[in-house]
């Protein structure tokens, strides 16, 4: 740095530095002639219609200039005359920046105040020529003003693609003296975004109108939706009596209509407008920008892709096709709910008549139950089973076909009288029960009759009966014999092998079939042609009693006969032990007789008490003294089972005698 600065004398001080930093960074300027420039930058704002500020940065472009001609103005700053012809003025930046030179085209401040530029070496110096950001920045440039202009023009963009803004071409449109806010700024974007497409795509129309009853479908009105080319599109053209937001023609079924297209934005369509379309047979789509909040934050794409192409953001609030397709369907319903309330009246009337001959049976069904009571009551007792018969099968049959009204039978009046003639069990629901015994038997009776398919469903309530109440099963056995029920070969093998688990049953006097006989007088009373079966002892409870006592017997003798033999055996095996030889010595014979163990297996193994156990033992020692045979030993304690012999005998092992 010797040559830009020597200090002549005393000590250097930071701001001597400074300045001879400056002074080696202009001097080089000057002297070689070529420098690199930074490039010019501009930064600028706009401000929505909501408020929100845009902020754009615009870079122009780093040159490398070469310097023609240089000049010093002062100690800070000196100018530099370009190949251009443009005057450069660059000032060295420290504490006091200097932007002035309105004369010049353009300002360079270079940061150079940094006292370690002082010992840099020429050549260190020279690398720093080149104006980079870091040490140089534009003050004022030529191309200022074409870098503010694009920089706020982006910034006005990004404000028009974020809906906060409207471009020229609306704003031609809106007009001077209309205040802008965010709604209408989107109701002319959208009305714009229609008329530069050219196109929109229209929404499903479904309707369904309901009869006056639950027994018809529907009538469904559609019109489908459809991509419709808009043509002589025309905003806020005046039309009769109203101004709509987007006019222009559309083409349907090879011919062209006019169509009126609303943007919802705050209001709707007014009932006043609606029926002025209405007036004009007008079609009239409304676009409702409240379904397009779910989407979020929009930009002017996804609005134009919303707007033109989502169905779903659109409805039709008039088209004569689809009013024409309404007043024909509630034509078609009025029409036929006017002949379905005819027939309504009809069906009434005739309700009336069959509620009255209803009534009138009714009346017939009680009069005749009056009767019929009266004439139970003041019956003699020997005609009442045959009343009871007729009332049974009259009450049987009439359930079974769900004719339950028509009964003049009511069982537990009639089970009053028939307890008076001594029939007590009549009113059990054996007899009145449609599922039950006595209906299958009157079924059988006559199943002979009974074509195939009925008779096998008889033949299947028999197997159920056999798992039910199988103490019936006998006589149901018994009875489709006495009747004559024909059956297949299938039944009849099924049924054999039922009639013989339960005969082998009764056989062994298990009572699970043994047959009831409490309700023999009155089935008998029914049924007389079973008077036979049910006289037959066989089978009924008593007779399984009667096998029960004879199988006992049976059981008890040959039980006994066994115990005989076996005590016989267990005596002929004692005759085969001997006392021991020669006999216990008395003080032995002492310690043995009265030790824990002997006295224990006395009383709680064989069952005797202390004074018996004694008798037992001594009689025990004196046979064994006197050396005679042990069954006299064993049949003096007067043991009569084999069991008992084994314990007497097991008393002398502990005894040690044998």
């Amino acid at each position: 740095m010797s040559q830009f600065f020597r200090h002549p004398s005393g000590h250097s001080r930071t701001s001597c530095l400074q300045k001879a930093s400056q002074l080696a960074t202009l001097t080089l300027f000057t002297t070689f002639g070529l420098i690199e420039v930074p490039a010019p930058i501009s930064s600028q704002r706009f401000v929505g219609v909501s408020g929100k500020v845009y902020e754009s940065e615009v870079r122009g472009r780093q040159q490398s200039l070469l310097v023609r001609r240089s000049a010093w103005i002062d100690h800070q700053r000196a100018s530099l005359t370009l190949e251009s012809g443009r005057e450069i003025l660059v000032v060295l930046e420290s504490s006091h920046p200097d932007s002035s030179g309105p004369d010049f085209d353009g300002v360079i401040s270079v940061r150079c105040d940094d006292p370690e530029i002082a010992g840099l070496t020429m050549e260190e110096i020279l690398a720093r020529v080149v104006l980079s950001d870091q040490y140089t920045c534009w003050v004022r440039h030529w191309e200022d003003e074409e870098l503010k202009e694009k920089a706020f023009e982006q910034a006005k963009a990004d404000a028009i693609d974020a809906l906060d803004w409207i471009s020229d071409e609306a704003a031609i449109d809106l007009g001077g003296d209309v205040k802008l806010t965010r709604e209408s700024l989107l109701h002319l974007v959208i009305k714009h975004i229609i008329a530069q497409a050219g196109y929109i795509i229209t929404p499903d129309f479904v309707e369904h109108i309901s009869y006056g009853h639950h027994f018809m479908r529907d009538e469904v009105v559609r019109l489908p939706g459809a991509h419709h080319t808009l043509q002589n599109v025309r905003l806020e053209h005046a039309l009769p009596g109203m101004v709509p937001d987007v006019y222009c023609d559309i083409a349907e079924n090879s011919k062209t209509y006019p169509l009126a297209i609303e943007v919802f934005v705050t209001h709707g369509i007014s009932a006043q407008k609606l029926s002025t379309i209405k007036a004009m047979s007008l079609r009239c789509l409304e676009v409702d920008v409240a379904r397009f909040k779910e989407h979020g934050q929009l930009s002017i794409e996804k609005l134009r892709e919303l707007v033109l192409n989502d169905p779903s953001s659109k409805v039709w609030k008039h088209h004569p096709d689809i009013d024409s397709a309404l007043d024909a369907a509630r034509a078609r319903i009025k029409e036929h709910d006017a002949r379905v309330e005819i027939e309504r009246v009809k069906h009434q009337e005739y309700q009336r008549k069959i509620q009255a001959q209803e009534a009138r049976r009714l009346q017939e069904i009680a009069s005749a139950k009056a009767q019929y009571k009266l004439k139970i009551s003041s019956a003699p007792v020997e005609v009442l089973p045959e009343i009871f018969k007729d009332a049974v099968v009259h009450y049987l049959t009439e359930v079974k076909r769900g004719n339950t009204e028509e009964c003049f039978v009511v069982p537990s009046e009639l089970a009053v009288e028939m307890r008076r003639a001594g029939y007590d069990n009549a009113g059990d629901r054996f007899f009145w029960n449609l599922d039950g015994t006595m209906m299958l038997l009157m079924s059988l009776a006559w199943g002979a009759k009974l074509p195939p398919p009925k008779r096998d469903r008889l033949v299947d309530q028999v197997f159920h009966l056999y798992n039910k109440e199988p103490s019936f099963f006998p006589l149901v056995l018994r009875a489709i014999k006495r009747f004559g029920v024909q059956l297949t070969a299938t039944q009849e093998q099924k049924l054999g092998i039922a009639r013989r688990y339960a005969w082998e049953s009764i056989k062994k006097g298990e009572s699970k079939f043994a047959r009831h006989n409490q309700y023999d007088s009155l089935i008998g009373v029914i049924l007389p042609v079973l008077l036979p079966d049910l006289a037959e002892p066989e089978g009924t409870l008593n007779d399984v009693h009667r096998r029960q006592t004879v199988l006992k017997h049976e059981l008890d003798r040959e039980r006994a006969q066994k115990q005989a033999q076996a005590l016989e055996h267990a005596r002929n095996e004692v005759d085969l032990i001997e006392w021991i030889s020669p006999p216990l010595s008395a003080a032995n014979a002492y310690r043995i007789f009265t030790s824990w163990e002997v006295e224990s297996y006395c009383t709680h193994s064989i069952g005797f008490s202390s004074a018996r156990s004694k008798e037992v033992i001594d009689m025990a020692y004196e046979e064994s003294k006197l050396g005679g045979p042990i069954r006299s030993w064993v049949e003096w304690v007067g043991i009569n089972s084999a069991t008992d012999v084994l314990k007497i005998v097991e008393l002398a092992r502990k005894l040690k005698l044998i």
